[in-house]
């Protein structure tokens, strides 16, 4: 269930929203990607560890959004 809604199903809506005219997707990540850290909150820069198989399957999605970023 995670690899389907997470790793799959992400790329798959940048297709469709660009189709309607809207290149942006919003993204709902997770600190699960960290795993236990040493604070609150945890920085974006920190080394990712995940624990649990929803974080696991999370990481591997962020980057079909990099290329939409505002930076």
């Amino acid at each position: 269930m995670y690899v389907a809604c997470s790793i799959i199903a992400t790329p798959a809506h940048h297709g469709p929203s660009s189709a309607f005219g809207n290149p942006r997707v919003v993204i709902a990540t997770s600190s699960s990607v960290y795993g236990r850290t040493d604070g609150w909150p945890t920085n974006e820069c920190a080394p990712t560890a995940s624990i649990s198989p929803y974080g696991v399957t999370k990481l591997p999605a962020e980057p079909w959004h990099w290329p939409t970023l505002d930076r």
